[in-house]
């Protein structure tokens, strides 16, 4: 696939973490606490969630569509992340206390399957859907 083709389809990842990343999580750790909490991040691109995340938690993982990405994020220092389908999450149900899906819904084949996922491997009461 082409550069240009593949950025429709995936996205961009963000390459730099800036301050309106920053803000987002902020706004998270308000209502979702995070330090020592088991989070996956779902389209992580290349880590940069990831990575932030794992500042915050060690057990802290992510997946992306594009094997690429993912050894980039492990070439970043985010080595807990794989390839794989946000409509397939490849763990267990109930796993993950915070499942993050930031600018990943308008890029999935399934928004109802991936939100059925992420609810899926999210621990009981854990996923709320805005």
């Amino acid at each position: 696939m082409l550069d240009a083709q593949k950025a429709i389809v995936l996205g961009h990842p963000s390459y730099v973490w800036r301050f309106g990343q920053e803000r987002r999580l902020d706004l998270v750790r308000r209502y979702v606490p995070l330090d020592g909490r088991r989070i996956l991040d779902v389209g992580c691109g290349i880590g940069a969630y990831v990575s932030r995340f794992m500042q915050l938690s060690p057990t802290t993982y992510g997946v992306d569509l594009d094997p690429e990405r993912v050894r980039e994020a492990h070439r970043r220092g985010a080595r807990d992340t794989l390839a794989a389908s946000a409509e397939r999450l490849p763990f267990r149900t109930g796993v993950f206390d915070l499942v993050m899906l930031n600018e990943v819904i308008e890029h999935v084949a399934d928004d109802r399957r991936t939100i059925e996922e992420a609810c899926r491997v999210a621990r009981e009461g854990g996923c709320v859907v805005v």
